[in-house]
């Protein structure tokens, strides 16, 4: 198997690197200083085609992770933006139903809804451990069990 970058992935890493010299290089000591969300580079990100690659059949994972190492060096803030929103969008993309597809997928790649992802439980569990919520569908009612922080 071959590791070398395809076309696309080059053009995805060109942009990334692109993106963090022009938005984030200048102000990322700004934003870890004032702690605000920074909704334009959101946006940004979206109309750069870089929001939702894990979703994009043509860039996929890999290019995802190589423009997240880009985005970190530069602002690890952003990074984590993106990556929670992308794990959220991948998880409809490769998962979710037709119609749920059909209601987000478009929205989340566009930016007009931010995806996040919960995945920590209480006490010493990391991640989705033994104290997971689960969701139990009962006669058309959803009953959520468990314990989440």
């Amino acid at each position: 198997m071959s590791m070398s970058p395809t076309e696309n992935r080059q053009r995805v890493q060109a942009r990334a690197v692109a993106f963090a010299d022009e938005f984030l290089e200048p102000i990322a000591a700004d934003l870890d200083r004032t702690g605000k969300f920074p909704q334009a580079l959101v946006m940004e990100l979206a109309r750069q085609k870089l929001l939702a690659l894990p979703t994009d059949k043509t860039a996929g994972l890999t290019a995802h992770v190589e423009t997240l190492q880009t985005i970190s060096q530069a602002c690890p803030a952003v990074a984590s933006i993106l990556n929670n929103h992308a794990l959220a969008a991948y998880a409809i993309f490769k998962w979710g139903s037709d119609a749920q597809k059909a209601a987000h997928s478009a929205k989340l790649a566009a930016g007009e809804t931010l995806g996040a992802v919960a995945i920590h439980e209480s006490g010493p569990a990391l991640g989705a451990g033994p104290e997971a919520l689960i969701g139990v569908l009962d006669g058309g009612k959803l009953t959520l069990n468990g314990k989440k922080i």
